[in-house]
């Protein structure tokens, strides 16, 4: 007979000794007192915490993500400026400048200064 199975007859032996009546616990098992319900606000703590975090970390990824410098609709205002045909350029005729009539302000105080 191997190791194992006198090992096993043993424990049943002792068990069967120690528990006569199967209703009745055997003397080595004692009741324990309830945990207390402190965890519990612990750990919705823990997750309010959590959940703050990841929306967090969640709207710096939004404000880091590179937006495009033009949107949708000036690139296709852009495209129909392009498809346009252009207009014949405008010919501007030059005007020469008026020369200034009466005397200025430049020529009063020459005149000052040539004959003081």
């Amino acid at each position: 007979m191997s190791l194992i199975n006198k090992v096993l007859r043993d424990l049943d032996r002792r068990r069967a000794i120690s528990t006569g009546d199967a209703t009745v616990p055997p003397a080595q098992v004692r009741a324990v007192a309830p945990r207390s319900g402190g965890h519990e606000w612990f750990w919705r703590t823990v997750a309010v915490l959590a959940l703050a975090g990841l929306t967090w970390v969640s709207w710096v990824i939004y404000q880091v993500r590179p937006r495009p410098l033009a949107t949708e609709l000036a690139l296709q205002a852009a495209e129909e400026a392009r498809a346009r045909p252009k207009p014949p350029p405008v010919q501007v005729a030059e005007v020469a400048p008026k020369p200034p009539v009466g005397r200025t302000h430049t020529a009063d105080r020459r005149a000052r200064e040539v004959a003081g």
